[in-house]
């Protein structure tokens, strides 16, 4: 029997609407199934089609935090006030949690001060075998037993002060194998920070200092150990002064200042322009210009992949040009370019990772922004990648960032030891602690 054409209009009409609701109906689905799963805990699965399960801690004051190696649990630093008659002085509280059940399962009192030093003077690291916890305050490295949290000795983590002037311990780097511990020490006086940065490796046993560079005029950024011990990655940053007089600079001559370094413990050092783009900013004052300044050092921080293998990301700000910058791999014995690797939108900055397995890397890839004189970080994220084939594995979602945080300060970020759990927290804060699960 022959439609008529009402009949096959409507019919027409019918297969067209059915065909337009069923992506939306679907599209419903999903978003109420990412809600119920929001409420879980879990986020939903993202571009590389993995899901996330996310744990919160919030602790009053976090100055340090450390992920232990099993990923079990967490070890942070806080800061308390304790008054007594009518003054007030600081304590540092040694703190282990469940970060899954949120049970205290340490709280033990260390030093009391009269001020807080910087936040940037604290580190906590677990060793790689997750046996013992290591603090320093900025003065002292504390070596403590993880099945007590007992402290088992301590020894100075700087040089001698001199008169006018004193050392702070600013970073650490623990080897693989444990038994050393990499310090940057920082000089100061009256007007601040001199400039002259130390090197140090000291011996968790004993103490003794086993090597020291002095790698002046440039200042130190980040460092990472060998996975054999054997040598030390440095980020360094060139002074400018001495090749920009009066702020006049040949952008090409400065991308060929080393500003990566090998160094062996027993041997010699090799020096590594990574050729990163320096992000120039305009500086005003009373709305005239007034000069210019390079943002950042161009390499920023740096992890081993293996004994002859390093990977290094940009110190420049992650927008305009910056939002080019990859992550690099070196030859860490000759100091050639391998492999660039691509992370768009914005780029690859500031820190990267390496779990203790050497089979997932994080690097930082967030957004910023900039704001007259400055630079502000309007988005935080971290990527991870596979190793052996490059392939991401996970993007994660944007970081919540502080309302209160100092300036400038961006997320912390730890792994565990196979790369599973990414720990975010942020130093002199009170934002909660986040630990990351993909899957």
């Amino acid at each position: 029997m022959r439609m008529r054409r009402s009949e096959r209009i409507l019919t027409r009409n019918a297969a067209r609407m059915s065909q337009t609701i069923a992506p939306i109906a679907a599209s419903c689905v999903a978003l109420a199934a990412a809600f119920v799963a929001s409420l879980a805990g879990a986020h939903p699965p993202h571009a590389e089609g993995r899901s996330l399960q996310l744990y919160r801690l919030r602790l009053p004051n976090t100055w340090a935090a450390a992920l232990a190696p099993d990923g079990h649990h967490i070890a942070a630093i806080i800061i308390r006030p304790l008054t007594s008659g009518g003054r007030q002085r600081w304590q540092d509280r040694l703190q282990v949690w469940d970060f899954r059940t949120r049970e205290l399962l340490t709280d033990r009192g260390l030093a009391v001060e009269d001020t807080p030093a910087d936040s940037t003077s604290r580190s906590l690291q677990y060793t790689p075998d997750g046996r013992h916890l290591i603090y320093c305050d900025g003065l002292s490295v504390h070596v403590f037993g993880a099945s007590n949290y007992r402290e088992i000795r301590s020894f100075p983590a700087i040089p001698p002060s001199t008169p006018g002037a004193r050392w702070e311990a600013r970073r650490t780097a623990i080897s693989p194998g444990g038994g050393k511990i990499a310090v940057k020490e920082v000089q100061w006086d009256q007007g601040g920070v001199t400039g002259r940065e130390l090197l140090s490796v000291y011996s968790l046993k004993s103490g003794v200092v086993l090597r020291k560079w002095d790698l002046q005029p440039a200042t130190i950024g980040g460092f990472a150990w060998s996975p054999d011990g054997r040598s030390l990655a440095v980020t360094t940053v060139p002074d400018y002064d001495d090749y920009c007089p009066h702020q006049k600079c040949d952008l090409a001559e400065l991308r060929k200042l080393p500003d990566l370094r090998i160094l062996a413990l027993e041997g010699g050092a090799i020096a590594v322009a990574t050729g990163y783009e320096e992000t120039w900013l305009h500086y005003h004052w009373w709305n005239r210009w007034w000069g210019y300044g390079i943002t950042d050092d161009p390499a920023a921080d740096v992890a081993f992949l293996g004994n002859s293998t390093v990977a290094t990301v940009s110190g420049g700000p992650a927008f305009g040009p910056g939002k080019k910058d990859d992550l690099r791999i070196w030859d860490s014995t000759t100091g050639k370019l391998l492999r660039q690797i691509a992370s768009p939108p914005n780029g690859t900055h500031y820190q990267v990772r390496v779990s203790q397995n050497g089979r997932v890397l994080l690097a930082y890839v967030g957004k910023d922004h900039r704001n007259e004189n400055f630079l502000d970080t309007t988005q935080q994220r971290f990527r991870l990648w596979d190793t052996a084939t490059w392939q991401v594995l996970f993007t994660s979602p944007a970081v919540p960032i502080p309302k209160v945080t100092p300036l400038g300060q961006r997320a912390h970020f730890d792994l565990s030891a196979d790369g599973r759990l990414v720990m975010v927290w942020w130093p002199r804060s009170s934002a909660p602690i986040r630990v990351y699960q993909w899957h």
